[in-house]
Formats: structure tokens, sequence, C-alpha cells
């Protein structure tokens, strides 16, 4: 499964607030490391809080280091904004 398909099956689960469709895009055992905060947080804990949290933006994968300043400010995110659009550039999974 590719990437753009697993967020977009991600993307459509957390709108609609189904937090089992949005768990089965993670690995079962899987850490959400933040990396603005230093926090980790569990499959849960994480879905838990997108579902608290959610608003809509739509951003396309292709374009999300361009939409990514935008979607930070909505969020209300701190931390270094630039390192965080570095990462789109990093390949972190061979497949």
């Amino acid at each position: 499964m590719s990437l753009p398909v697993v967020a977009q099956r991600f993307i459509d689960a957390i709108t609609i607030g189904d937090a089992d469709a949005a768990r089965s895009c993670y690995a079962p055992d899987a850490d959400i490391w933040h990396n603005f905060d230093d926090i980790t947080q569990t499959v849960d804990d994480n879905i838990a809080e997108f579902l608290r949290t959610r608003r809509s933006m739509e951003i396309w994968i292709e374009s999300a280091p361009d939409a990514f300043p935008t979607f930070a400010e909505r969020i209300g995110a701190s931390g270094d904004i630039d390192a965080a659009i570095a990462e789109f550039g990093i390949r972190h999974n061979a497949s």
C-alpha cells in the first residue's frame, strides 16, 4: 500500500471520527514521537488527540512541504517549523 493511500484512509477516518479505521493505518505496536515537543504517544492516545482537536484542512501529500506552514499556524504548532518541513525531504522508509 502506498503512502498516499494510507494517508488518505487516515484523513478520511479522522474526518468522520472513525477511530477504528484510523487505528488500522498504524502499526499495532507503534509509538508516535513528536519532534516539536519530544513527547511519545500510544496509537490510541494519538488518535484520541486527533479526534479531540480535529479541524478540516486538505493537504495533498505532493504539496505538503509548501502547505505545512499554513497547517502549522492553524493548529498553533510551535517549535522549529523549518526542521519539520525538512523532514518531508528525508526518506525514512525503504518501501
